[in-house]
């Protein structure tokens, strides 16, 4: 293997590790050259150095070794990075060495006996060059609560609620709409019943509601990298990065239920990115999303002169942006 290609490998490590340990509080520098206590005083280079600040006035140093070799570390190369850190006056419980394909055997143990950290990355291919990349899901889930039964106790169908005198004094619409927005129905997916109280009168309201999800999701690929100890092989961190496409094509699943939302997760290979849930700015009421937008307004009127079917598709089409259509002034 010739010298570019393992500054190359031993780079892409760097790189890695680096990321590893981005937190707060430590700040991280690469390839860094310390002279040597000694007369001589020459340099020792450091792959990355960790500068952890636990509080004010309380600072630790890491001095990490990184090898990308096409084959588990030996005894000697601990023992020359134990003799860098002496080198600088630094102690072993301040050295770090991390393999991408391991340590022979009993190496590991003998290297912490000595009091050096040492760790292993997974996350390249057996060559030690290239990631392992997976796909990866950019999920956001659109809550929205579908009206779809209304009726009185006596199984009658109504749409608006009156007063003992008869008069109406609101619309069944603009109740759910208003329990929606004011955060009084839970973004939880799933059948729900509410009862409307009608001032006056004895005979309520029941409104069948099915808060239903839609999930919009878009692809990508993930590149995943762990810490593990080579002498329990526990993981110790977890860094994942992912990328997506502009031009990737969006997909949209329904969901009823919590358990159906789960189930589709759970079933579908890749590394799931969730944002927070989104709630849909507007109601469905039958075939119609509420508050009416001037679209809709207009469509209705169309449908209505030609005989046209009333449904939801063709008054509100079969995209979901139609949720934050302007809400008409008038009607």
């Amino acid at each position: 293997m010739d010298i570019s290609t393992t500054n190359e490998k031993g780079a892409v490590l760097e790189e890695v590790v680096e990321k590893l340990h981005r937190f707060p509080g430590v700040r991280i520098e690469k390839n860094v050259r310390i002279k040597e206590k000694q007369v001589s005083g020459r340099d020792r280079e450091f792959d990355l150095i960790l500068t952890v600040e636990s509080m004010p006035g309380y600072i630790q140093k890491y001095y990490i070794e990184c090898k990308n070799f096409r084959k588990p570390v030996g005894i000697e190369k601990i023992e020359a990075f134990l003799g860098k850190l002496t080198a600088i006056g630094a102690s072993y419980n301040e050295g770090v060495f991390v393999s991408a394909l391991g340590f022979k055997k009993g190496v590991a143990k003998r290297a912490v006996e000595r009091g050096i950290k040492i760790w292993e990355v997974n996350g390249l291919d057996k060559s030690g060059f290239a990631e392992i990349a997976g796909k990866t899901y950019s999920n956001r889930l659109i809550v929205i609560p579908v009206v779809h039964q209304v009726c009185r106790l006596d199984g009658k169908q109504v749409l608006s609620i009156f007063n003992k005198d008869g008069a109406v004094v609101n619309t069944i619409q603009n109740v759910i709409y208003q329990k929606w927005i004011n955060k009084e129905i839970k973004p939880e997916l799933g059948r729900i019943t509410i009862t409307i109280d009608q001032p006056g009168c004895d005979d309520s309201v029941i409104v069948d509601i099915d808060v239903i999800g839609a999930l919009v999701s878009s692809e990508g690929h993930y590149k995943k990298y762990t810490l593990v100890d080579p002498v329990t092989k526990q993981e110790n961190r977890v860094h994942v990065d992912a990328t997506f496409l502009l031009d990737s094509k969006y997909r949209v699943e329904t969901f009823l239920t919590e358990d159906e939302l789960t189930e589709y997760v759970n079933n579908r290979n890749g590394f799931h990115l969730f944002r927070e849930r989104c709630l849909a700015p507007r109601i469905q009421f039958f075939h119609m999303y509420y508050p009416l937008s001037q679209k809709a307004v207009d469509r209705l009127k169309q449908l209505n002169e030609s005989g046209d079917v009333i449904s939801l598709e063709t008054v509100e089409g079969n995209d979901l942006s139609a949720l934050w259509d302007k809400i008409a002034e008038k009607l």
